[in-house]
């Protein structure tokens, strides 16, 4: 017969082996799953939520304060891509060559209705999609995300922007081919990054550059009382 423990475990209850963290506790943005908003999660994502929701949850008990956040891919091609393969579905046609062919494109087609912008509905799947996506994920045992990031705010807010002119003023760039990159191999990486194509469109580096920032200022404002220092984790799917 397996008894009860009276000992320091039972007492504490979940609290066991908490704390430590003391006067070095920090203000922590965790990033995690981070999903393609443009289709369903799949049992890959599954595997980061649990990873991403174990580190919080730990990072937590430890002592630190910790923000949960869901990074949105609602930016670029991929949402227009994504608007024209359910227009093309909603007339009874078959997706682009290069759009989106999954049946649960069929699922999203009354979103055309009323919408002529591809871009348009583009963003209302992707907001369908993250309402899923949110359901799923609850339903799993993850703590609710406390930030819902956008990288479409980022671009339309002027971040981005902002996150290269201050690469440019710090000489960390060059233009080639008319394209702008980053020096990234003066600092360890194998080859420099490409900031922004030719054709003028931001790279999903950038983006990542921009919200770094902005995820350590979230993670500050969720934790106002606090004056810790912040650190960002991040663990996308």
């Amino acid at each position: 017969m397996v008894r009860p423990s009276s000992g320091p475990r039972a007492r504490r209850g979940e609290t066991f082996g908490g704390g430590g963290a003391g006067g070095e506790r920090e203000t922590i943005d965790v990033e995690f799953v981070s999903a393609n908003p443009t289709g369903p999660m799949h049992a890959g994502h599954a595997r980061n939520a649990a990873y991403g929701d174990a580190v919080a949850r730990i990072l937590e008990l430890h002592g630190h304060h910790v923000t949960r956040e869901f990074y949105v891919n609602d930016y670029g091609t991929q949402i227009v891509k994504l608007g024209e393969s359910i227009a093309a579905r909603a007339r009874g046609e078959e997706p682009p060559e290069d759009g989106y062919v999954g049946d649960y494109v069929n699922d999203l087609v009354h979103l055309a209705e009323g919408r002529e912008d591809p871009a348009e509905i583009g963003w209302a799947a992707v907001a369908e999609n993250i309402e899923r996506m949110r359901v799923s994920l609850e339903a799993f045992g993850v703590a609710p995300f406390d930030v819902w990031a956008s990288e479409r705010a980022l671009h339309e807010d002027g971040r981005v922007d902002e996150a290269v002119a201050v690469l440019e003023e710090r000489g960390e760039t060059y233009a080639s081919d008319g394209a702008t990159w980053l020096r990234t191999s003066e600092k360890g990486d194998d080859k420099d990054r490409v900031l922004v194509r030719s054709s003028g469109e931001h790279t999903y580096f950038t983006s990542d550059w921009a919200t770094s920032s902005t995820s350590a200022l979230a993670a500050s404002t969720a934790c106002s009382s606090s004056s810790a220092p912040t650190t960002t984790a991040t663990r996308r799917g």
